[in-house]
């Protein structure tokens, strides 16, 4: 069985979404442990944050997005422990959240799941191509298409 992550960036990947939600119908859930998360942002927080984090203590967007990575990667293992020795497949698409998944993928790795990255959607942007060659060299494989839940 394969567990799945999700990062999608807007509506725009709706279609995506379709798709992947028809594949995970097909996969049994895995029952995550007890976890207290703490309070969501809403977007017009979650954008103030960003905002402040730029332009007042001066953060790079690559530097948020390893912080982002990082912490997803963190939050799984600590509420999924038990699927370590199965395979996590992330999905990415184009934007920020799929930049933040393309870094989760390599910190879900150092923490010793298996990762693998759905990324069909991919962009020109050297942030992102660079993203793509720190998880090829810390083998992690790319898949073309969604697994079967078999």
């Amino acid at each position: 069985m394969i567990s799945y992550l999700i990062f999608f960036q807007t509506k725009s990947d709706d279609k995506m979404i379709s798709i992947c939600r028809k594949s995970l119908l097909l996969v049994k859930s895995v029952a995550p442990v007890s976890c207290r998360m703490v309070k969501h942002l809403a977007q017009e927080e979650a954008i103030n944050v960003d905002l402040e984090l730029f332009n007042t203590y001066k953060f790079s967007v690559s530097q948020l997005m390893e912080l982002a990575g990082l912490s997803c990667a963190q939050a799984v293992s600590h509420c999924y422990p038990a699927v370590q020795s199965k395979p996590v497949l992330v999905l990415c698409g184009p934007g920020n959240n799929g930049g933040d998944g393309l870094v989760m993928a390599r910190h879900l790795q150092l923490l010793g799941y298996t990762p693998q990255i759905f990324y069909p959607k991919r962009t020109d942007k050297e942030l992102y191509k660079d993203l793509v060659v720190q998880a090829e060299l810390s083998d992690i494989p790319f898949i073309d298409s969604l697994p079967s839940s078999d």
